[in-house]
Parts: structure tokens; sequence; C-alpha cells
């Protein structure tokens, strides 16, 4: 069992000034580049392992390693972009499940007051992968402090008008009250359209779900767009999707104005060109979230120009799965139009597929390109794709 002697330098992850943040996220990569993935490797991964292994062992040591185990939720939370980009050699997010899990089991009574905070932090920031660990989380620490707290963050978000913050707040309220609910996006659906916007006008959901849906179309079609949206999101992706069949290119506005996840279930099942033609009549910004999963194919299918656009306004980690997913002339005539800065942060998470793509831009484009990606990422490209990259 490592002792945390000689792992002091960790804290500066999640240090305020950004000059020691990044001089301990470079030795991080560095260290871990240095190391195969089954060996200890001096960074704060080999105490997040020993913390689970002594959890499990219920040995002392897990109490001593506690705040290890803190700090690594404390990275993702306060710096996800750096945590993402950490060089990390497996996937990160299944060990957060596993520490959360793990917290969860062994340590919600000892740990309670600094958990807490760390699961009203999840609530109140934007939605990250397996944060529905933390909700797992909230039913162990259940308590008068952790529903005062929700309650008061629900509060203040609805007053700030906050809507998804004052959301995520009471759907962990709803589970806690709720303990044969499961905890993850099945559940949240269920309860924003049963509890949290249950649709009851013009007609309640489950008579609109019924109903043909010509007749549906035709009671909804006068509703203004943010009405419609709301009718839309009450409804289960099926009937949802042959209500806005029906309607055509008169949805597009409600299904941009429509919770994301919700819309791009929508759109999977829909007919491919009916898809494609909502998704290229909506702005850049709102069809870009609203890509149907695996959704490369409407990139492929789109008008190229308005591809083009969408690609500029996801993610990085969304563009780079896109562009690693398409053929690598595809990924290529894209990025060749990209803006540099957006194309380097994008293809580092398409790295896989990175020579292929630069291999297709002139000469010039490719190494400038390549000059901005991490070293850790091309490290990983010559120890998985190209060793001679």
């Amino acid at each position: 069992m490592t002792e945390p002697l000689g792992y002091d330098w960790v804290w500066g992850l999640v240090d305020d000034d950004p000059g020691v943040r990044a001089a301990a996220v470079t030795r991080h990569r560095a260290l871990l580049r240095s190391h195969s993935w089954d060996e200890r490797n001096g960074t704060l991964t080999d105490l997040v392992n020993d913390f689970l292994i002594a959890s499990r062992a219920a040995e002392p040591a897990a109490t001593r390693l506690l705040p290890y185990a803190l700090l690594f939720l404390d990275w993702e939370n306060r710096h996800p972009d750096e945590w993402r980009r950490a060089g990390w050699l497996w996937s990160p997010w299944s060990t957060k499940e596993a520490l959360l899990d793990h917290l969860a089991r062994y340590h919600a009574t000892a740990a309670g007051p600094a958990l807490t905070e760390r699961l009203v932090t999840a609530v109140r920031r934007r939605q990250h992968c397996q944060d529905r660990w933390y909700w797992h989380l909230a039913r162990a620490l259940d308590g008068p402090r952790l529903r005062d707290r929700l309650r008061h963050v629900a509060r203040d978000a609805a007053g700030a008008g906050d809507d998804r913050t004052e959301l995520r707040a009471r759907f962990v309220l709803w589970l806690l009250d709720s303990p044969s609910e499961a905890t993850g996006s099945r559940s949240w659906r269920r309860w924003w359209r049963d509890v949290a916007r249950p649709v009851t006008a013009p007609r309640p959901a489950r008579e609109l779900a019924a109903m043909p849906a010509t007749e549906v179309a035709a009671l909804l079609g006068g509703l203004p767009p943010a009405e419609l949206a709301r009718v839309l999101e009450g409804l289960h992706a099926g009937p949802a999707m042959r209500i806005v069949t029906v309607l055509g290119l008169s949805a597009t506005e409600a299904v941009a104005l429509m919770d994301a996840r919700m819309a791009a279930k929508l759109l999977k099942i829909m007919d491919r060109p009916l898809a494609v033609a909502l998704l290229t009549a909506m702005p850049a910004e709102a069809a870009a979230s609203r890509i149907p999963g695996e959704g490369y194919w409407v990139l492929r299918e789109m008008d190229r120009e308005v591809a083009l656009r969408c690609l500029a306004a996801m993610k990085p980690t969304v563009a780079g799965r896109y562009l690693r997913a398409l053929w690598p002339g595809e990924a290529a005539a894209f990025v060749r139009r990209l803006e540099p800065s957006r194309a380097g942060a994008a293809l580092e998470y398409a790295w896989p597929a990175v020579p292929e793509i630069l291999g297709r831009l002139p000469a010039r484009q490719a190494a400038d390109l390549r000059g901005r990606l991490a070293p850790h990422v091309v490290d990983l490209i010559r120890d998985v794709v190209r060793p001679d990259w």
C-alpha cells in the first residue's frame, strides 16, 4: 500500500495559481507516459487505486487515503478540461464511478459533510459523465442537512432563473423520496414528464400519446414554439417523433428549444431525411447539441457548409468523436476549413485517426495542426497508432 509521502505535489492539480496547476499537470502526464498501464506511476492514480482496495478490505489505510479520493473528484469538478486531457491510460470516468460507489458504500458516515459539499457542487455545475453516481451517493448521505442544502440550491436557482440547477436539485430530492427509482437518464426523463413538467394542456400526455399523430399535430400546430417544445418534452420519444413528422419543418424552432438530450432521442428514431432537414434549419449552436449519438451520418448527409458550422459549434470532445467516426478523407475536408484552434482542440479527441486525417491535408496546415497537439497526445499516437509518427 502506497504511503502518501512523496505525493504532496498532486495538490497542485487543483491549485488556484494557473502556473502551479500547469506544472502539476505536466508532471502527472510525464509520469503516466513513462509507465505502462499496470505499473505504479507516482501519480494521484496510485493513491486512488489504493484507496479503492483499502475501502473494499476495510483497512485503516482507507481513511488516510480519503483526501486523495476527494482530490480526484475536486480536480474534475473545478478544472474538467484539464482533468479530461490529463493523459489517462484508462477511462477516468470509470474511476470516478468506482470512487463514488465506494464512497457511498464505505465512507458516507465518516466523510458526510465533505461529500455533501461535493454533491452540491455537482448539482450546481453542468452535467458531467457518470454524474448519476453522485445521485447514488445522495441516498447514502440522506438526512436533514442534505435535503436543506438541496432545497436552498433549488430556491436560489429558481430566483436567479437558473432552470438547469433548479431541476437537478429537485430531481435529487425526488430520488431521495423514491428509493426504488434508478438514478440514470431514464428516471430523469420519467421525473421530467411526470413530476417536473407534466403535460396537462391542451390534453394530458397520456391522451396525446394515444391519439393519432395527425390529430395531435392539428391540435398543437398553433402553439407558440416554446409551448410546443414543452409538450414534446412531456411525451416519450416515439409519440413526439410521430407528431414532429406530421408537423415537418414547422416544428424546427420547437425542437431547437427542447432539452437537447430529449430532442436528440426524438431525432434519432425519425426518418433520416427529415431529421437532417430539421437540424439544417436550426441555428448551428442548437443543432450541434441535438445531433443524435453516433450521428456522424448527419454531418455526412447535411449540406457541407451547415455541417461545418455545426462542427465549429461543438465542444472539442464531441467534434473529435465525430471526426474519428468519419472516413479520414471526409474528416480532413472538414478540418481543412475549421479555424485552426478549434481544429487542433477537436483533433486531440480524434487522436486514433489523426495521422490519417493530417496525411490528407496540405503539408503546411498538417504541420501547424500537429504542432497544436499536446505532447501527451502525440505520445499516445506513437504508442498506440503509429510508432514512427
